[in-house]
């Protein structure tokens, strides 16, 4: 009998553990903090805990499948005059290695293809942490270990509470987050469900109102604005204004032609241009000068290059431009090169009765031996005979094209071109 009350007391304290085993387990799940994680959207490994808000339809918010994507990267351009970036969404300080994408409206839903698509299957180890912040929609993101495989998402309300939710504590970085926690001072509010940024409070999705203490739905992060507008949530409602340089109600943004503003326009100096682009613009010299557009564009000498004409050619220098010609004597495109002409292959190039040498980028006309004149007009032959010494002494001189004889006379004898003597 005795064995038997053992045994039964045995069995009540079995069942005792048991039930206290499974009250805890009820209170708390042993993979809290390893699935979706306390943020909205959890961490990008499966899990199932999810918050419903019920909207004016009476369905839950988080019920929905739109992909979302991180709108936290900024980007300023700063070609000519830049304004604003509509890539730049969020007031608060913005500190991100990418952007990852966040699925369903519910702050607990997750998505492990979101995170393939942002950081790769097989991704080695980054030489730094991956962190992003979106203000807007009240989370940021980051690595949970070396791996990247795998990013959790937190509720903003995590940032700078003193632990360390991220692998190498991205997320506790005050300075560059711009941690104040000073808000029950600027704004006259605590900031209860949410950080305080840069002197501003920023809610956890889900909330909105006067130090984020009111539950509302946060319309922003379905997109209902042009791509080129800033969306402010309200309480109960949102607002949709365009960025800077772009015009319209919000939900239609497009972007001003600065360049059709005279006033701006005419910031633009001689021999410049003014350049719409989107969102801004900028002033750019013209072809053939080099400057900033707004102080100065100064005509460039293209002749001072090497090479801007081609072999022989002549370069000459004009605003904005410049031109290449061949001088007399060359012929051929002037930008590629100039090749000797050979005038003596031209007809008429030298007068009748005269010879014709070519040489580089010229010829020269000559009367040959024995003629004379303008060779390029005509050679004429030269009288030797008129010359009284042309012949010796008693010698009679004969002229010839081109030349002339000396003879002696019948009864003389001698060097006709010396003297002649009688026999």
């Amino acid at each position: 009998m005795t064995g038997y009350s053992h045994t039964f007391l045995g069995c009540v304290c079995a069942l005792l553990l048991i039930t206290q085993i499974l009250a805890d387990f009820g209170q708390k799940s042993p993979l809290d903090g390893l699935g979706p994680g306390p943020g909205p959207g959890g961490g990008f490994r499966s899990g199932t805990r999810q918050r419903s808000r019920k909207t004016d339809d009476n369905k839950p918010a988080a019920a929905t499948n739109s992909t979302r994507t991180s709108t936290a990267t900024a980007t300023t351009l700063t070609t000519g005059k830049p304004k604003t970036s509509p890539l730049s969404t969020s007031p608060a300080p913005v500190v991100t290695a990418s952007a990852k994408a966040k699925t369903s409206a519910g702050p607990a839903a997750s998505s492990a293809a979101a995170a393939a698509a942002a950081v790769g299957a097989n991704s080695p180890p980054p030489k730094h942490e991956i962190f992003f912040l979106n203000v807007e929609e009240g989370y940021f993101g980051c690595q949970v270990n070396e791996s990247t495989d795998v990013l959790q998402l937190y509720d903003i309300s995590k940032l700078c509470n003193g632990v360390r939710e991220c692998y190498l504590g991205s997320d506790e970085n005050r300075a560059q987050l711009k941690c104040t926690g000073d808000c029950l001072f600027t704004t006259g509010d605590r900031c209860q469900n949410g950080a305080c940024l840069d002197h501003q409070c920023f809610c956890n999705d889900g909330y909105g109102g006067c130090g984020c203490s009111v539950p509302d739905e946060n319309e922003c992060k379905y997109r209902p604005c042009d791509v080129f507008a800033h969306c402010t949530n309200t309480l109960g409602s949102y607002e949709c204004s365009c960025y800077p340089g772009y015009e319209g109600d919000g939900h239609t943004c497009t972007d001003i032609d600065e360049c059709k503003v005279p006033e701006l326009a005419a910031k633009c100096v001689d021999n410049a241009e003014c350049c719409n682009l989107p969102a801004y613009y900028s002033c750019k010299c013209k072809d053939g000068f080099q400057g900033d557009g707004e102080v100065e564009c100064k005509d460039i000498n293209e002749c001072d290059r090497p090479n801007a004409c081609g072999t022989k050619a002549l370069c000459q220098n004009t605003p904005g431009n410049y031109t290449c010609t061949c001088p007399v004597g060359y012929e051929g495109n002037p930008y590629d090169g100039c090749a000797d002409v050979d005038e003596c292959r031209l007809a008429d190039s030298c007068g009748r009765g005269s010879s014709c040498t070519n040489t580089d980028g010229a010829y020269l006309c000559r009367c040959p031996p024995g003629f004379s004149g303008d060779a390029r007009i005509a050679c004429v032959d030269a009288d030797e005979c008129a010359a009284p010494d042309a012949c010796g002494t008693n010698a009679v001189c004969t002229n010839q094209p081109g030349t002339f004889q000396c003879d002696c006379p019948l009864g003389f004898t001698g060097n006709p071109l010396v003297s002649c003597q009688g026999t």
